[in-house]
């Protein structure tokens, strides 16, 4: 028999599960936890899709589908649900070329974290979120501070390069300082193409930001880590896929 296989999406209150491979009735667990401890009973099926009511709504809830001997493994929803926060991605799931998968709920990706609603907020910490990975300029943070939440280690680094020979901007820009500046200057506007090839080229060189990142995802005491910048875009783009790629995500699947 094939592999034993579940997706989960969340609409309003509900979770719609899609499952494939099974034989005969299958169980669907829950657990806070993403190594399924203190799993509880959410309902037992028979049909390819299955929508049932969320057990909680105060925190982010993993699930496990049993059938016939064979489990799914622990999963979830790849969007977060946090309103405040644009684009709050689970990393988990991705399969490895070696047929591995990646873990839930230890990597996070999203964009600005300067404007969480108190829902929001209680939200992340129930979840219990170890880290924050804060890729913005010096610049950005001072315009819009992260949310502080409890027992969470934040950390800043920017993960832009010093540009500065190249559009004449000091340390610590933003993206919009960039902008702004090539604007004004109409021969590196008509060369912005190779101007932002350049930079993400440039942007994983001897980058400290990085360094610091994976320094820290090894060690198991400061996961769950959600990094970010501002649009959540492009550097943590290519924090994500370096972070993929070091645990063996194949190219073509990023």
């Amino acid at each position: 028999m094939n592999i034993l296989k579940a997706i989960v999406n969340k609409v309003n209150d509900e979770y719609v599960f899609k499952i494939s491979n099974f034989n005969d009735e299958y169980e669907i667990y829950y657990s806070i936890n993403n190594n399924m401890e203190g799993k509880s009973l959410l309902v037992k099926g028979y049909d390819e899709e299955i929508k049932v009511k969320s057990p909680t709504d105060n925190t982010r809830v993993f699930f496990e589908v049993i059938n016939a001997g064979r489990s799914t493994g622990a999963f979830s929803t790849r969007l977060v649900d946090v309103s405040s926060i644009e684009n709050f991605r689970d990393l988990g799931g991705y399969v490895t070329e070696d047929g591995r998968r990646v873990r839930w709920g230890c990597f996070y990706r999203c964009a600005n974290m300067g404007k969480v609603n108190e829902r929001d907020k209680n939200y992340l910490e129930n979840m219990g979120l170890a880290t924050i990975s804060d890729l913005r300029s010096e610049m950005e943070v001072a315009t819009e501070a992260d949310v502080e939440l409890k027992n969470c280690k934040y950390i800043n680094e920017s993960g832009i390069k010093d540009m500065e020979n190249s559009i004449g901007s000091k340390d610590n820009f933003d993206m919009l300082s960039v902008l702004k500046e090539m604007l004004r200057n109409i021969e590196k506007m008509n060369d912005i193409e190779s101007f932002l090839v350049s930079g993400y080229r440039t942007m994983v060189e001897k980058n400290e930001a990085f360094k610091i990142f994976f320094d820290n995802i090894k060690q198991e005491e400061r996961l769950p880590l959600v990094f970010h910048c501002t649009a959540g875009k492009d550097r943590t783009g290519v924090a994500g896929a370096l972070l993929l790629l070091a645990l063996g995500v194949s190219e073509k699947k990023l």
